[in-house]
């Protein structure tokens, strides 16, 4: 079994970002910082709760990490458009707010975004020649 989970995000750096991105495109409101501060939160535990299984092919137990790339901030944002008018959510800085959520959500996972490998259970080495298989005559030697 292969058990994967993304460890090292932060909500509080998340929104710090998104908030960098905000104040650096003009938006200032009281409540701003509430908002990215909620949709970190609600980024990161759902990322921080994934995990996936699946199997290896020719592997043993062991464990890893890996790095995550191709988080596109453009198209996240386009996401976030897409639900904010879905739910009429549409203003003069609209767009504004959805690039800083995207900012900060995509170079925080990608930045310090690890996802940790583990695989556990034994190791079964291949057989070692020379193997019989059955052939369509009915006999056959792999050495």
């Amino acid at each position: 079994m292969l058990f994967r989970s993304i460890m090292g995000l932060s909500p509080v750096i998340m929104s710090g970002l998104m908030n960098l991105r905000a104040a650096a495109s003009g938006i200032m409101g009281k409540d701003i910082f509430k908002l990215f501060t909620a949709v970190s939160f609600g980024v990161v535990n759902s990322l921080n709760s994934v995990v996936a299984q699946g199997t290896i092919v020719g592997g043993g137990p062991g464990s890893g990490s890996a790095r995550i790339y191709g988080l596109i901030p453009i198209v996240l944002q386009g996401i976030i458009m897409a639900q904010l008018g879905a739910v009429s959510i549409i203003g003069e800085k609209t767009m504004d707010i959805a690039s800083a959520m995207a900012f900060g959500i995509c170079n925080h996972v990608m930045t310090s975004g690890t996802i940790m490998t583990i695989c556990i259970g034994s190791f079964t080495p291949p057989p070692v020649g020379p193997v019989t298989l059955p052939a369509a005559s009915g006999f056959g030697r792999l050495v």
